[in-house]
């Protein structure tokens, strides 16, 4: 090697490889060659160490190719050569090897192959990435032709018999969740996935598959592109295209009681070319269970007002007295502001999940009762960022930190109002938090100021004008997702109507089915408020927002599952009908014959799994 240069990839000697490895050394992987790019180690040299002969070196569950053709056909391989089984031209060589040996660990995932036509289901390519919870891999779906796809594509199978077999190119993202969760964990975000079927600007769950303890979430590839790419590039039409995909997302889950809990724009995938977005990742989400009285200063979400709304309680007088100590403490001085070194209060125990900067107040004060409106603070930090041209607007380390930092861009009075509202007290000595930014609007100026400023390299008056109102609208809008108090908060439909996004089309349905409405409404009741669901000949109380169908001429979540389990048609199980037209009329589909007498009681409960 020529002393003046620098390698600037890793690379081996030719002449160092002394002796054969030991038998121990696994020694299916790879090395780069000449031909596929790799610098050579000497002039017309090229280095590769090649598999140990038959026998040696190899173990019982990963068979021997007798050749690189034969290699390249084995997804169990780790040959060099890039053929058409990977998709990573984007990728170093060398990052290739680690990235093609995690992709063989889900070929070792039983549900992956199909035994009866003896090949795998889904052909990976690439990993997209890396969490903390679960890898997410680039595959193609390879009996995509055998099933109908219309719930999740949104296009109707028109493919000839003779193509079933032949892979269809279409993409899918697989999401191995790591063994380290919890199953309770696993199963609820498969529930949760599977409530949000038909919700608009969120990806659908395909369908699942579990080996022992290793879990492989199936679900559609969305094509997007980094936010930390773009986010100083939107001018107001793309980034009402951005919110009203992200909040037309919230309206529908938050409708069906679902918290995300991790909004932020790494789990909201956008394709700016397209201008579309969906939510993914809910693996943090969970439904929210109003509790039975208020446990703050703030009454439990209800479907007509999901934020809750300010109230009173037993405890409010000792709340406002210890608010009003509180304020005096503040007052008190540097060195005069302390607290016990060993606190022997109990300690609060609530759901902090989430990332970094983008929880709401509540969630940093430990709020009991916390309400779909901390995904629509998400929202807004998000917006925040847009404009701003900051990103991430909030870096703190910890809760006090997180807490420190909104109440330099709010105010220490902000702060101590929502403190109240929780139940919580809020002190600091701090002198600058009782002269905050004017408004959200003078510090986003402070940050970004040529906000104001059109896109366009020369505008007419009319264009310019018409940046400036949209401006004016949007700095409105990202204040009122930031609001401090979150009875306050716009909720995700109000915002969807609020002037700057008024003109986007929220096609779908305004408001929310009535259980009532839907296919299944003759199995929906409401009694003393409690909605009531009847499954067969029992009647069953449903959580917030469950039992609530996705369009008229659907079943609800919850009688559509019963179905599956049981093998009998909810309708015709509680009208006890037989074979007749009273059947036809409820059920809506022909009984199998193997499913004749499913009004038998006995029968019905001997086919549940």
């Amino acid at each position: 090697m020529d002393p003046g240069s620098v390698a600037t990839e890793p690379y081996i000697e030719e002449d160092t490889i002394k002796e054969p490895p030991e038998e121990d050394v696994d020694m299916n992987f790879w090395l780069e060659s000449a031909e596929e790019g790799d610098k050579p180690t000497e002039a017309g040299s090229s280095c590769r160490i090649s598999q140990p002969p038959s026998g040696e070196g190899t173990t019982p569950d990963m068979p021997m190719a007798s050749s690189e053709e034969e290699y390249d056909d084995d997804p169990e391989s780790y040959h060099s050569g890039d053929s058409d089984d990977y998709e990573m031209d984007h990728r170093p060589w060398l990052e290739r090897t680690a990235v093609k040996r995690d992709i063989q660990d889900i070929y070792t995932v039983k549900g992956l192959f199909n035994p009866t036509l003896g090949q795998y289901r889904y052909r990976v390519v690439d990993r997209l990435g890396e969490g903390t919870f679960s890898s997410v891999y680039l595959a193609h779906d390879s009996l995509h032709n055998m099933h109908d796809n219309q719930y999740w594509t949104g296009n109707e199978n028109t493919e000839d018999v003779r193509e079933l077999y032949e892979e269809a190119g279409h993409q899918v993202a697989l999401k191995k969740i790591l063994v380290t969760s919890s199953p309770a964990r696993v199963e609820n975000e498969l529930s949760i996935l599977e409530n949000l079927r038909g919700c608009r600007n969120v990806s659908p769950l395909v369908t699942a598959f579990r080996d022992e303890d290793q879990v492989v979430i199936v679900l559609p590839f969305h094509a997007c592109d980094d936010f930390r790419y773009f986010y100083r590039l939107m001018d107001p039409p793309k980034i009402r295209e951005y919110m009203t995909c992200l909040l037309r997302a919230l309206k529908d889950i938050h409708g069906r009681g679902i918290i995300h809990r991790d909004v932020k724009p790494a789990n909201f995938l956008f394709d700016y070319d397209s201008g579309h977005g969906v939510l993914v990742d809910f693996g943090l989400a969970e439904r929210y269970q109003p509790p039975r009285k208020a446990t703050c200063q703030h009454e439990p979400a209800t479907r007509a007002n999901l934020h809750g709304q300010r109230c009173k309680t037993a405890d409010t007088a000792v709340i406002e007295q210890a608010v009003y100590d509180a304020r005096k403490r503040s007052k008190a001085g540097e060195g005069k502001v302390g607290f016990r070194q060993e606190d022997s209060r109990p300690a609060v125990k609530t759901n902090r999940a989430g990332t970094r900067g983008f929880r709401a107040p509540e969630v940093l004060l430990k709020c009991p009762d916390q309400t779909v409106a901390i995904d629509v603070w998400s929202a807004g930090v998000i917006l925040l960022s847009i404009l701003s041209h900051k990103f991430p607007v909030f870096n703190s380390s910890d809760d006090v930190e997180a807490l420190m930092e909104i109440a330099g861009l709010f105010g220490r009075s902000a702060m101590q109002r929502c403190s109240m509202l929780h139940n919580r007290t809020f002190i600091s000595n701090v002198p600058t938090l009782d002269d905050p930014p004017e408004s959200l609007a003078s510090l986003i100026l402070r940050l970004n100021p040529h906000l104001y400023t059109p896109h366009q390299p020369h505008p007419t008056q009319e264009e310019a004008l018409d940046h400036i109102l949209a401006i004016d609208a949007a700095l409105d809008l990202c204040s009122k997702l930031l609001h401090t108090d979150s009875t306050k908060r716009l909720t995700a439909a109000q915002a969807l109507r609020h002037r700057f996004l008024a003109d986007q089309a929220d096609d779908g349905p305004d408001e929310l089915l009535d259980p009532t409405e839907g296919k299944c409404g003759l199995l929906h009741q409401w009694v003393d408020g409690q909605h009531q669901a009847r499954f067969g000949d029992m009647w069953e109380d449903m959580r917030f927002g469950q039992g609530f169908p996705c369009s008229r001429d659907m079943l609800c979540p919850e009688h559509d599952h019963w179905q599956q389990r049981s093998g009998v048609n909810p309708l015709g199980a509680a009208w006890g009908a037989t074979l007749n037209e009273e059947y036809y009329r409820h059920a809506g589909f022909h009984v199998d014959e193997e499913f004749e007498g499913w009004d038998d009681m006995g029968a019905r409960d001997g086919r549940r799994t």
